[in-house]
């Protein structure tokens, strides 16, 4: 354990109590998001008109992209037990793991392909 006058500022250490309750509330957020994609893919044309699910959702997108940012201030034990605090070998490690699946897992496709307005039947364009 790194004594504390040691420890970098603005750097997230993994035993910090930030860092463990923030694992509990990604977990969860992990396991609605499994939860209710099924139901978004099935029915996501009568939830699309619930307001309050909608914001769920986005709240859960934005918590997400909050954890890029966070993931890249977070400091890494690798596999030799080494606590790495280098913001350079944080951002190195991280952009060659999860970075490309977690940024992919934010943009919001749904919004991107509806565009401005909806489509009628006939998948003309209204606005």
């Amino acid at each position: 354990m790194i004594d504390e006058s040691d420890r970098k500022s603005c750097i997230i250490y993994p035993e910090s109590n930030f860092k463990v309750t923030y694992e509990i509330v990604g977990s969860v957020a992990l396991l609605l998001t499994c939860i209710l994609t099924p139901f978004n893919l099935a029915f996501s044309d009568q939830l699309s008109k619930i307001n309050w699910y909608m914001n769920f959702n986005y709240s859960i997108d934005i918590f997400f992209a909050i954890d890029i940012l966070i993931n890249f201030n977070s400091a890494i034990v690798n596999e030799k037990f080494e606590l790495i605090e280098s913001r350079k070998e944080i951002a190195k490690i991280y952009i060659g793991s999860w970075f490309i699946i977690d940024l992919l897992s934010i943009v919001p496709f749904d919004l991107i392909v509806m565009g401005n307005g909806e489509e009628d039947q006939n998948g003309s364009k209204v606005n």
